[in-house]
């Protein structure tokens, strides 16, 4: 690092030849990756100037925009999480949309230091001397550098495009002999199908190899690159099964039942002979692993079992190359997924990972002693790279890391890189105006359920601006924005109370494995969780006079409504025949969705049953609705778009409201009306883009 000198920033001291981060007080400690301490060092040396992101990326890593404009937006996010656990609730690096970072608190250094400035260029032509003294030296490096490239090869990560198609290119898998790539290939207006790609030959056309109005999940390969295995998902009926498909005939053998819930990965034995999946449920038991033998379909698979009392889902499979070992990645709840290793002699099973959320894709490396996987939290993803022996994680600093695959000799890998940002945009709901979408919320971070309170006039909404999902306010421009818990957890789903002076909202619980129901005391900042003894809690809401939470529970056998009193006293159900997400009018009328996406409306002060609104005029959503005094703005799914739709309770007529190219019905949508101001607020989701790159890594090839 040039120049480079410890320095304090408030009760924080970087040390910056050791790549630390430590409190005055000895009380934290945090190692740094050289490129995080690269980064703040130099927004110390040029504070309290903005720095630009190209600045920085030419600094940091030397003008590679493949690698830094991804690296160093986990730099900053990683570093404010460092920040946090020394300084609390003070912010460090200031963020300003489209300009760049700075230090908000002033920098002390302990010995000299000079601030970073670019070179004054070198007029070469004003002394042919040096010019020419120069020549002689450049031919003599190059030399050096090129009797020395083997051993340089590798020295620093680099990426290389491979798709770069519109739509979303996903689970890529490399052929045995590293020539040809299959991947699913996403586009709006198409079949989700898989295509072909030849490596040698970029310049040919992609070859489609399915054709079937299934969803095809991540392909493998046969050891003889003629045949390659996927799983098929029938969403209408139910119905899972692994496919193989012969590429010279183009001839689909379904020959196994899966699981249909996820398109889980599959893995081939590294001699061909066998397959693993996750098959489908049984008794109310978690999905099993089978191991299919191909050379005899019709002999029942070896299923590896679930052990007494788990209460997990296997998910992505991988073999070891010495076929010694099956790597699983198995998710608890909602919050928690890591990695564990299946001795397939002994069926005995360890924990290779500890702490991860989301994993996105497991690969083995050919040497059989490595694994990278790619792992999301808070809406990032990154690569990391884990020593099986000693269980050393190491971070590959690339993200929108998933679903790796190595070439033969382990010195390179493919995977798809994700982006995907959700924001918070209002809809003008004036008749005189233009139906468009005009961004409230919307930065290099995702934005995501806002609520709106009348009495406030401000919006709260989740975001992963400071590393983990926490509750912003802003007033209804999204200006005076400010963030409001420090919780350092992913919260979700925040709500006002009616009177405005609380926030429900759901977080993790302490094993990370479900959730619960946490309020927020505006005035008093005080946050205290709800008592509960189920695990996973739903989308909550409030009762009409704010006394209790309605929030929906699973029962073993179905999802229904139930009321949390906020004074602590036990729950009571709401909807007894289904219930997903509710909410009341001004009368205390409660509507409701159930899980297959109809709406429904009940009085709690009547035994009749519920009665089915708008199911016969095209609703078809869970969360992405809102109640008004008049009526209720939806959306409605159509087949290459979505649309927004007004229902008139007087009426009882639908309108068109517009029509958006993008909306994932999904717990992260939320719909609130200001209705002083005529707008519909959405979170909405951009189009995901996904492509496939090449990762060349010091880390994968260091011994």
């Amino acid at each position: 690092m040039d120049n480079a000198a410890n320095f304090t920033l408030d009760r924080c001291r970087i040390v910056c030849d050791e790549y630390r981060l430590e409190s005055i007080d000895a009380v934290t400690n945090i190692s740094l990756q050289p490129k995080f301490v690269e980064v703040v060092e130099y927004l110390a040396s040029n504070y309290p100037r903005l720095v630009s992101r190209t600045e920085l990326i030419n600094t940091v890593w030397n003008g590679n925009f493949l690698i830094g404009e991804q690296a160093l937006t986990n730099a900053i996010w990683n570093l404010r999480q460092a920040f946090r656990k020394c300084l609390s609730e003070t912010q460090v690096i200031d963020t300003v949309h489209k300009a760049g970072y700075r230090l908000l608190i002033e920098p002390k250094f302990e010995k000299s230091h000079h601030l970073r400035r670019p070179l004054k260029p070198l007029n070469l032509l004003t002394n042919k001397w040096l010019l020419s003294g120069l020549a002689f030296s450049l031919v003599v490096i190059s030399a050096i550098i090129y009797s020395l490239q083997p051993k340089l090869q590798f020295q620093s990560a680099s990426l290389q495009s491979i798709t770069t198609e519109p739509g979303r290119e996903v689970f890529p898998s490399l052929s045995p002999d590293d020539r040809w790539v299959v991947f699913k290939w996403i586009r709006q207006g198409h079949t989700d199908d898989l295509y072909l790609k030849n490596l040698e030959r970029p310049d040919i056309p992609l070859k489609r190899l399915t054709f079937s109005e299934q969803e095809e999940g991540a392909p493998v390969w046969s050891k003889d690159a003629q045949t390659i295995f996927y799983n098929q998902v029938n969403r209408s009926n139910k119905q899972c099964h692994v496919v193989r498909l012969v590429l010279k005939s183009g001839i689909e053998e379904k020959i196994a039942p899966c699981q249909y819930q996820m398109l889980t990965q599959i893995s081939l034995s590294p001699d061909g002979q066998y397959l693993a999946y996750v098959s489908p449920e049984e008794n109310n038991l978690p999905a099993t692993i089978s191991i299919l033998e191909l050379s005899d379909l019709n002999k029942a698979p070896r299923k590896i079992n679930c052990e007494l009392n788990c209460d997990y889902r296997n998910r992505d499979l991988a073999f070891s190359p010495d076929n010694k070992t099956l790597a699983v990645t198995r998710r608890i709840g909602g919050y928690n997924e890591n990695i564990f290793l299946i001795d397939l002699a002994t069926e005995q099973t360890t924990q290779l990972t500890k702490g991860f959320k989301n994993i996105v894709g497991i690969a083995w490396h050919p040497n059989s002693q490595k694994m990278v996987f790619g792992s999301q939290e808070s809406a990032f993803r990154n690569a990391y790279i884990v020593d099986v022996k000693s269980k050393e994680i190491q971070s590959l600093d690339v993200m929108g890391f998933g679903f790796p695959s190595f070439s033969n000799n382990g010195d390179f890998l493919i995977f798809h890189s994700r982006t995907a940002k959700r924001y918070i945009a209002a809809l003008s709901l004036n008749k005189q105006a233009n139906s468009v979408l005009f961004p409230l919320a919307r930065s290099e971070f995702s934005h995501r359920n806002q609520s709106y309170s009348a009495i406030n006039n401000k919006i709260v909404y989740t975001s992963n601006e400071s590393g983990h999902f926490e509750l912003w306010v802003s007033d209804t421009t999204g200006e005076q924005r400010e963030q409001i818990t420090y919780l350092e957890q992913e919260l979700e789903s925040p709500n006002w109370s009616h009177d405005g002076t609380k926030i429900v909202f759901l977080a993790p619980n302490g094993e990370a494995s479900g959730n619960k129901i946490y309020l927020l005391d505006l005035m008093t900042k005080n946050v205290a969780m709800i008592e509960s003894d189920y695990e996973a809690h739903g989308r909550p809401t409030w009762t009409a006079d704010d006394t209790g939470i309605i929030s929906s529970l699973y029962n073993g056998e179905k999802e229904n409504l139930y009321i949390f009193p906020t004074n602590g006293e036990t729950p009571t159900a709401l909807t007894t025949d289904g219930g997903i997400y509710g909410q009341v009018d001004s009368s205390g009328n409660i509507y409701f969705t159930k899980e297959d996406k109809s709406l429904w409306v009940k009085s709690p002060e009547s035994s009749a049953p519920p009665i089915s609104i708008l199911n016969d005029k095209g609703f078809s959503s869970l969360y992405s609705w809102t109640l008004t005094q008049s009526g209720i703005y939806y959306s409605q799914k159509e087949q290459d778009y979505f649309r927004v739709n007004y229902f008139d309770y007087q009426s009882e007529q639908v309108l068109e409201v517009t029509k958006l190219p993008w909306l994932t019905d999904d717990k992260y949508v939320s719909f609130s009306v200001i209705e002083n101001e005529k707008k519909l607020l959405i979170s909405v989701q951009e189009f995901p883009q996904a492509n496939i790159k090449l990762l060349r890594h010091p880390l994968l090839v260091a011994k």
